[in-house]
C-alpha cells in the first residue's frame, strides 16, 4: 500500500484556520456523496468526470450486473446484484497544476499523456467518502463556533485544542 503525505487534515486545512475545503467535484462543481477519485486531500472528482481531454476517455467502470439464484427456500425471483467496480486511476495522470493544491485542469488517459503528467489519482470507497463529508460538517461546526462564540483558535500553544479541553476530558485511568 502506498502512503501519501499531504501536511494537511480535513479539520486542519492547508491555509488558515478559516479555510473550507470543497465538497463538490473539481469537474462540475456537484456534490460527491458515493465512492470517487481524489488528488491529495481536498480535490475529488467523480469517477465520471475524469476525463481524457483528448480521447473523451473515463475512469468510470460500468456497472455489472449479477443474477443471482433465490436466497429463500420457496422464493421464485432471481435476486439481481449492481455492482460497480473501482474506478481506473492508473489509467488517468494529469500535469501538475500551478499553483500547487489546486485541482489539475487538464487530465488525460495514459496513451495520450505528456511529458510532463504524473500519476497522482488515488481511488476512494463510498465508506470514505463519507467520512470525509463527516469531517467537513465538523469543520464548518468549528469554525462557526469559533467565529460566532470567540472561541481560542486550535492553534495557539495555550488554547482549545492543546490544554483547556483536553485537560478536561482526559481519563484518570
Amino acid at each position: 500500500m502506498q502512503w501519501e503525505i499531504t501536511g494537511e487534515t480535513t479539520l486542519r486545512g492547508p491555509l488558515d484556520e478559516a479555510y473550507m475545503p470543497p465538497e463538490g467535484c473539481a469537474h462540475c462543481q456537484l456534490a460527491v456523496e458515493e465512492d470517487c477519485i481524489r488528488y491529495g486531500m481536498f480535490n475529488r472528482w467523480h469517477s465520471g468526470c475524469v476525463i481524457c481531454i483528448v480521447c473523451g476517455d473515463r475512469a468510470l467502470v460500468p456497472y455489472e450486473e449479477e443474477e443471482k439464484a433465490p436466497s429463500e427456500e420457496g422464493s421464485l425471483v432471481p435476486v439481481k446484484v449492481v455492482r460497480r467496480h473501482p474506478p481506473r486511476v492508473g489509467e488517468f495522470c494529469f500535469e501538475p497544476p500551478q499553483p500547487a493544491g489546486k485541482p489539475p485542469s487538464t487530465v488525460y488517459c495514459v496513451p495520450h499523456r505528456t511529458p510532463a503528467c504524473v500519476k497522482s489519482f488515488e481511488s476512494v470507497s463510498r465508506l470514505e467518502q463519507y467520512a470525509f463529508l463527516l469531517h467537513i460538517a465538523l469543520r464548518r461546526l468549528y469554525i462557526y463556533y469559533r467565529t460566532h462564540h470567540q472561541l481560542p483558535s486550535g492553534r495557539s500553544s495555550r488554547g482549545f485544542a492543546s490544554g483547556v479541553l483536553m485537560n478536561s476530558t482526559r481519563s484518570t485511568y
